[in-house]
């Protein structure tokens, strides 16, 4: 039986430019750089080029604010995710796929990265409050259920296990960047051992050595 797609509350769009797009964009840059307590709203109402009181009339207050950046970058995350998991691919193709998505999204989206940094040394988990975090990852879960039970992914570590595993290697690679250096001669910026660690991810999950093999 496959697992149900859940549904994504719906995030509202605004144009390029406009004053609530100018704000967000500005809220971003200042949650990224400084976390949730130490940005300030007039700090952010000067970056948008807006005054104070737009914010609270287009955002209600700061942790609304907050809670719309950081679900604005999960959304792009979840949705792609989503699209991977509807396909009709087979279960080695699927893990491969999902990994290489979420480290490719970490990749080329650092400023979810420093958020989910600031959330986790604050401890404030708006990303969890969404509910959403935790039905992504127990789609996950049974689909590499399924997969263990026709023999096609490793068995001697549990689903879940698995996949938060590999979702905290592909995000520690990026998060802990400066502190994971000093174990490498080359940089981590290097796309060739970016491609060598996101393979290794998946070998874990597969239970393969690097060439594919048992």
């Amino acid at each position: 039986m496959s697992p149900t797609a859940f549904e994504l509350p719906i995030l509202q769009e605004y144009a390029p430019g406009t004053v609530p797009d100018r704000i967000l964009a500005a809220a971003e840059t200042h949650f990224v750089k400084y976390g949730y307590s130490g940005a300030r709203v007039d700090a952010i109402a000067l970056t948008a080029e807006v005054n104070k009181s737009l914010i609270y009339r287009h955002f209600g207050s700061k942790q609304d604010l907050y809670c719309k950046v950081l679900y604005k970058s999960w959304k792009e995350l979840a949705s792609f995710s989503e699209g991977i998991l509807s396909l009709k691919l087979a279960p080695e193709q699927l893990v491969r796929a999902l990994i290489q998505g979420y480290f490719g999204y970490l990749k080329t989206h650092r400023n979810y990265v420093e958020l989910l940094c600031w959330e986790m040394r604050s401890g404030i988990q708006k990303v969890e409050s969404f509910g959403l975090r935790r039905a992504l990852v127990d789609r996950v879960v049974l689909v590499l259920e399924r997969a263990q039970k026709d023999g096609y992914i490793r068995q001697d570590i549990p689903a879940r296990l698995l996949i938060v595993m590999a979702m905290n290697l592909c995000l520690s690679y990026f998060a802990n960047k400066a502190y994971m250096q000093d174990f490498f001669d080359g940089d981590l910026e290097d796309p060739q051992l970016q491609d060598t660690w996101e393979q290794w991810v998946i070998q874990l999950l597969l239970g393969l050595d690097p060439q594919g093999e048992e």
